[in-house]
């Protein structure tokens, strides 16, 4: 009789290197994901608020202006006073000109600027200086009483 040796064979299987992403992994990466994201959303927030501190300021200076160009307009009458306004007075109104203007301008600023506050004064022979001052409370790090003042100085 033939005797066969038997003989062993072992299979090994074939180690696999990378079998998938384990749980430990997964974690990890939605972990920078967040923070990644936060980190955008802080920029976005900043931008944001940026943006809106440009656009009062850019309101203030287009008002500013055009109160002057209202001054240079009626001469004669602002050089007599007629535009003078001090800083937290309301204008009255009235049926002149220059009155409706600076009631006009101010209803302007109050409405364009977050709790304005509006001057018109001369500071020397045909020189005014226009100041406007709004509330900067919304802007990140700011106090409740902060504020923005925007100042031009012109001649007639």
């Amino acid at each position: 009789m033939n005797m066969l040796a038997q003989t062993s064979h072992v299979f090994h299987s074939p180690s696999r290197a990378q079998g998938g992403f384990s749980l430990m992994e997964v974690l990890i990466a939605v972990l920078i994901l967040a923070i990644g994201l936060l980190g955008l959303a802080g920029l976005q927030t900043f931008s944001l608020q940026s943006n809106v501190n440009a656009y009062q300021r850019s309101q203030a200076t287009a008002l500013s202006y055009e109160i002057i160009d209202a001054m240079r307009t009626n001469r004669d009458i602002a050089r007599a006073g007629g535009y003078d306004l001090a800083l937290g007075a309301a204008p009255a109104g009235g049926a002149s000109v220059n009155a409706q203007d600076v009631f006009a301008w101010y209803q302007r600023v109050t409405n364009l600027l977050p709790a304005a506050q509006a001057s018109i004064q001369p500071i020397g022979v045909d020189v005014y200086t226009v100041t406007l001052q709004w509330s900067d409370s919304k802007r990140a790090g700011a106090a409740a009483g902060d504020t923005q003042t925007f100042t031009v100085t012109t001649q007639l």
